[in-house]
């Protein structure tokens, strides 16, 4: 069991920097213009620091840990604690295996972020054919695949599918579409197969699934909501941070961490001394919103985002193509995460929509 929470100023200002920041700093870089010749740049800016944080991600993947220790990054891997230093990876239950998340908080909030670069330099190969941009588009590819974050996989193979489909000529697009399509496929199916732990992990798994249907019940049992930071990533600002191990797992790797809130099969084996107060991750936005806002504030998110996705691919902006990549790749993502919760992700893709579509543009005008 873990102890009840309240609403108050800290939980509902963090809930307010999460939630609603982005968005205004949408609405405030929408009413400025911005010229072609400064979308372009900022995109080849964009790419080029995609391109390091991808780098340094796959440098992660192979350099001791030793290292990170070094430089600051804290001895725990995959273990998040407020206010103290991140981890330089994650590591793949039952496995050795790391998950990179490079500069970011996380490896799915580094794949969800490399969608922006991946996908200007998939736009931009698609419409000059310039092998250059197969570099960039290698170095973001093997991060994204060194996340193992499979929501950004999918996020990435929609948005490569989609760019398919309208960057090249009917005739070929038709053709590279299924051809892509098949592949993907198969070798999906293909490393499932031959690497289920790495890939499927039922544990995580399982989490995507039930958490959405534990917290629709609570909004279905507070339709006004709860209040803003009581759900999602504000979450976990104020709460402990909780472990949850099958009945099978020992547990007795984290005695090392006092701290740290362990159960085991749904009972709490450490800390003996207090409750403990776990975040509220309802692991999909829009239910996360449901939560915080209540029925009406689920559907207005919801309604936001078909809004945005639709500007988003009228608009004809030199960034607008992959800016809407990108965020449908995050909005597809958003059914299985907290996709919007990285600062990263939102302010990037929150600014560059507000950049596309400002109300100079004349298509807004008609």
């Amino acid at each position: 069991m873990t102890a009840a929470v309240r609403v108050d100023v800290k939980t509902t200002l963090f809930g307010f920097k999460y939630d609603f920041l982005p968005l205004a700093a949408f609405l405030v870089v929408r009413r400025a213009p911005w010229s072609a010749a400064f979308q372009s740049l900022l995109g080849r800016v964009l790419l080029v620091i995609g391109c390091v944080v991808a780098a340094y991600g796959v440098v992660s993947f192979l350099l001791p840990q030793k290292f990170f220790f070094w430089l600051g990054y804290s001895p725990v891997h995959s273990l998040y604690f407020a206010d103290t230093p991140l981890a330089a990876f994650q590591q793949i239950g039952d496995t050795s295996l790391r998950r990179i998340q490079s500069t970011m908080s996380g490896p799915n909030q580094l794949g969800l972020w490399l969608l922006l670069p991946w996908n200007i330099a998939l736009v931009r190969f698609l419409k000059e054919r310039k092998a250059l941009f197969l570099l960039p588009l290698g170095i973001i590819g093997l991060a994204l695949l060194l996340s193992f974050s499979r929501s950004a996989f999918i996020g990435a193979f929609l948005a490569t599918l989609i760019a398919l489909r309208i960057g090249l000529p009917p005739r070929v697009a038709k053709r590279a579409f299924l051809s892509f399509l098949g592949v993907t496929l198969v070798a999906g199916i293909v490393l499932v197969l031959l690497f289920p732990k790495v890939f499927w992990r039922l544990g995580s798994t399982r989490g995507h699934l039930t958490r959405p249907i534990l917290a629709m019940q609570e909004v279905l049992k507070s339709p006004l909501g709860k209040g803003m930071g009581m759900a999602g990533p504000a979450s976990t600002h104020l709460r402990d941070t909780c472990v949850f191990l099958r009945a099978q797992d020992d547990p007795a790797w984290a005695k090392n961490i006092p701290d740290l809130c362990v159960f085991v099969g749904g009972v709490k084996v450490q800390p003996a001394d207090r409750e403990c107060v776990c975040p509220n991750l309802p692991e999909n936005w829009y239910v996360q919103m449901g939560v915080e806002a209540g029925i009406v504030g689920f559907a207005l998110f919801l309604a936001l985002t078909m809004v945005m996705l639709t500007a988003l691919a009228r608009s004809r902006q030199p960034l607008s193509p992959p800016v809407f990549l990108s965020f449908l790749g995050i909005a597809v993502a958003a059914l299985f995460l907290h996709a919007w919760e990285d600062s990263a992700v939102a302010y990037s893709l929150w600014v560059l929509s507000g950049l596309s579509l400002s109300v100079s543009q004349s298509y807004l005008r008609r």
